[in-house]
């Protein structure tokens, strides 16, 4: 058999794989197709609240910061602290953001803490978040201070 008489081979894709940037521009398309049609964003939100009885009540400026090799920044935060009662029967402290947290005087006879979450829920999982704080405390126990 002389040369002429081979078959001629043609070089086609199937020979060779695919260039790394295909399949990283592939995979974008898909997850974008996946996430617009609600595969991989929030398929459903439930509100929820929580209480909490609460003994005592105090509103702090919480200072905080980050130094890092000589250099930093300090920053203040408002917090309201307040203790609550454990399940054995002894008190916690704990505190709330004071941005977040909204306090109202009624006719309530004990105080109470209330928490108001936000369930969003994915295919993946779900996730709480709270919203709002709300602090109820009887008629005329908030004690104005004003610093001269």
């Amino acid at each position: 058999m002389t040369r002429r008489d081979e078959p001629i081979r043609t070089h086609t894709m199937a020979d060779e794989a695919p260039p790394w940037w295909s399949i990283l521009f592939l995979g974008t398309m898909v997850f974008l197709v996946l996430m617009h049609f609600g595969v991989v964003s929030p398929v459903s939100y439930t509100y929820t609240n929580s209480t909490e009885d609460i003994y005592s009540l105090e509103r702090v400026v919480s200072i905080g910061g980050d130094f890092r090799l000589g250099t930093g920044t300090i920053s203040t935060q408002p917090c309201y602290y307040y203790y609550s009662l454990t399940s054995d029967g002894g008190y916690k402290i704990n505190s709330v953001d004071a941005t977040v947290t909204t306090i109202y005087m009624d006719e309530s006879s004990k105080p109470y803490i209330k928490r108001n979450y936000v369930v969003v829920t994915t295919y993946i999982g779900s996730k709480q978040r709270i919203v709002a704080i709300e602090i109820h405390v009887p008629e005329g126990t908030i004690v104005q201070e004003y610093a001269a």
